[in-house]
C-alpha cells in the first residue's frame, strides 16, 4: 500500500522546524507556498485513502493500513505542537503551525468519520486535541458543579464524587490519554448534564450504571448506601431479602453494550456481586 503522509512529514520534521535556521527565511511567499502544498496534500490523501481502503480486499489489511496512518498523522500533530511550545517562535510561523495542524487533524478526522471500522480508538489523541476537548470539559464540569451548588435533586456526596473523577482527568497531564478514554468522559459528562440525570439521585445513579461507572468511590458510595439499608434492619432475614431485591433492580439497569470507565475493568450492570459481599 502506498505512503501517503511522506510530503507531511518532510515538511514537519525537516522545513518546519523551529531549530532549522532557513526557518527565519521565510518569506510571505513562502509561507503561501507550503500552505498551498498543504492544502493539496490534504485532497491528495481524501482520494488516495478513499481508493486504497475501498479497493482492498482484505480487513486485515485495511486496518493496518488505517493505523499506520492514524499514528503518523498523531505524531506529526504531536510535533507541530511541540514546536508551538518553544519560546520566540514569532506569530506568522505559529500561524503556519495551526493551519497546517488543522489540515492534519482534518485528515485525521476524515479517517475517523469514514473508515471507523478499522480507526484505532485506543490510540492516543492528539495533544492539540487534547488540549481542546479539555477546555470543552472544564466548562462542562463547570456546569454540572453549578448545579451541585444549587439544586437539592441529587445527593451531593454522589454528585462530589463525580465531579472529582472528571477533575482527575483534566487535570490529568499524561500524554497517552485514548481516544477511547476522551469519548467516554464526553459522553457520560453529557448525559449527566441532561435534565433527566439530575432530576433524581435515582436517576443520577442509574445514568452511571448506564455507563458502566466503576470508579472507586462510586463503588464506595454504593457500598455505603447498601450498609445504610442493612443496618436499618433487625433480622438476617430481612437484610438477605432487602439485599436482594436491591440486587433484582441493579440487574434490571440498562448498561451501554462496549462502554466501560477503563478497557480493562469493566462494571456491568449484571455484575454487582462486589457491592453484596
Amino acid at each position: 500500500m502506498p505512503i501517503i503522509l511522506n510530503k507531511w512529514e518532510a515538511m514537519i520534521l525537516s522545513e518546519l522546524d523551529p531549530c532549522n535556521a532557513e526557518r527565519l527565511l521565510l518569506t510571505e511567499v513562502a509561507i503561501e507556498s507550503i500552505l498551498k502544498e498543504s492544502e493539496e496534500e490534504r485532497a491528495n490523501i481524501r482520494i488516495i485513502l478513499t481508493k486504497v481502503l475501498v479497493d482492498s480486499p482484505k480487513t486485515t489489511d485495511k486496518q493496518t493500513y488505517v493505523h499506520l496512518n492514524q499514528a503518523m498523522l498523531i505524531h506529526l500533530l504531536d510535533k507541530l505542537y511541540s514546536y508551538g511550545q518553544i519560546p520566540g517562535v514569532c506569530p506568522k510561523i505559529l500561524s503556519l503551525y495551526d493551519i497546517i495542524g488543522q489540515h492534519l487533524q482534518n485528515t485525521l478526522d476524515f479517517i475517523e468519520n469514514f473508515f471507523g471500522n478499522y480507526f484505532d480508538r485506543n490510540e492516543k489523541i492528539p495533544a492539540s486535541f487534547r488540549k481542546i476537548s479539555t477546555e470543552m470539559l472544564k466548562k462542562q464540569l463547570y456546569r454540572l458543579a453549578q448545579i451541585n451548588a444549587t439544586e437539592e435533586f441529587v445527593d451531593k456526596l454522589l454528585m462530589n464524587n463525580v465531579i472529582v473523577f472528571f477533575q482527575n482527568f483534566t487535570d490529568n497531564e499524561s500524554p497517552n490519554i485514548s481516544y477511547q478514554q476522551l469519548s467516554y468522559q464526553q459522553e457520560l459528562i453529557m448525559e449527566l448534564l441532561s435534565e433527566k440525570a439530575v432530576a433524581s439521585t435515582q436517576s443520577f445513579r442509574e445514568t452511571l450504571y448506564y455507563f458502566n461507572f466503576n470508579d472507586d468511590n462510586f463503588i464506595a458510595y454504593e457500598y455505603e448506601r447498601l450498609q445504610l439499608l442493612v443496618n436499618n434492619l433487625a433480622t438476617k432475614n430481612e437484610k438477605i431479602t432487602l439485599l436482594r431485591f436491591e440486587q433484582k433492580n441493579i440487574n434490571q439497569l440498562c448498561s451501554k453494550l462496549n462502554c466501560s470507565y477503563t478497557a480493562n475493568s469493566t462494571l456491568t450492570s449484571h455484575d454487582e456481586s462486589f457491592l453484596f459481599r
